[in-house]
């Protein structure tokens, strides 16, 4: 719409608003009359020669099931919105994301969790303006797995809760073994048992039981790796809290707390997954009567300070995932 100034009308077209597209476009133009009707004009075709960069969008995998979408090229800082919905049955499974708005770039995620099926996704994104949403871009993606259910797995458990390894039964160091059992075997998809970790830091590197009774943090590291997990240590609170709300698993060890508060025992690994306002939800290796919700900041101000776990990670927490 414009005004009349002078007995002229000027309209600004932003291109954007033709999603930069190239080409030869038809314009017609609409005036009102004081009686009240309306007359049409056909003002004929006019180049549109696009000098903004097309809007790209993409989903990458960040393990756990985890995609990042990024969008470049947004229009302004109007909200931004992307649908998901898989291949199968049309879009019966649609659901809709809100993404932050930066600089022109838009970002969000998308976890698995909320979708059923494997198979290729469509991704549209959309952006608000001036009242209106317009089509941003869209690209497709595989989804290989849906499903991350955890196992719990003890280290007291009769099959190997004896077991001796150095001359320390299982039941009572082998919290880290078996705590990494749980997260591997969801990651993937694969019955991991707590004796198969032990078995691999045991017989195979010299971080298990060698010296001191427990795993070392370069255990950690050395064992998701061999069964082909990827393990990134966090180095703060705040890098441990975005992986726990992107829903990706944390191998923890913690001291003098709930769960390690055994005067002889100055470490004990557990597993944290989850995020609810603050907490998150930590599975206990050594007693499931402790599994349950609990405040990230405690745990993070928890945390083992014994050299050989923090040796080779600087903080004893560690994000497991599987790429």
């Amino acid at each position: 719409t414009s005004n009349l100034v002078d007995g002229s009308a000027t309209v600004t077209v932003d291109e954007k608003y033709h999603h930069n597209l190239t080409g030869n476009y038809t314009v017609h133009t609409y005036i009102k009359t004081k009686d009240g009707s309306t007359i049409g004009y056909n003002l004929g075709q006019y180049a549109f020669n696009n000098t903004q960069a097309a809007t790209s969008v993409t989903a990458t995998y960040k393990g756990t099931g985890v995609y990042g979408v990024t969008i470049s090229g947004v229009y302004s800082n109007g909200s931004v919105k992307y649908a998901i919905w898989s291949d199968v049955n049309g879009q019966d499974d649609i659901k809709w994301y809100d993404a932050s708005v930066s600089q022109a770039i838009a970002t969000g995620l998308i976890n698995v969790a909320n979708h059923s099926g494997t198979g290729t996704y469509h991704l549209h994104a959309y952006q608000s303006d001036n009242g209106k949403m317009y089509l941003l871009g869209k690209t497709e993606f595989t989804m290989k797995k849906t499903s991350y259910n955890t196992p719990y797995y003890n280290q007291k458990d009769e099959r190997w809760g004896n077991t001796l390894y150095g001359g320390y039964k299982m039941g009572a160091t082998g919290c880290v073994p078996t705590s990494l059992s749980m997260i591997i075997s969801s990651l993937s998809g694969k019955e991991i048992l707590s004796t198969m970790v032990a078995d691999y830091l045991y017989y195979d590197t010299v971080e298990f039981n060698r010296g001191s009774q427990g795993t070392s943090g370069n255990g950690v590291l050395l064992a998701s790796k061999h069964f082909g997990m990827t393990p990134t240590a966090l180095g703060s609170v705040n890098e441990l809290t975005n992986a726990l709300k992107e829903g990706h698993y944390v191998s923890a060890s913690v001291q003098m707390n709930k769960f390690s508060s055994w005067p002889f025992v100055t470490s004990h690994a557990i597993v944290l997954k989850g995020y609810s306002n603050g907490n998150t939800y930590v599975l206990d290796p050594y007693n499931a009567a402790n599994n349950g919700w609990y405040p990230i900041d405690a745990l993070w101000r928890e945390q083992s300070t014994q050299y050989e776990n923090i040796a080779a990670l600087g903080h004893p927490f560690v994000k497991i995932t599987d790429i």
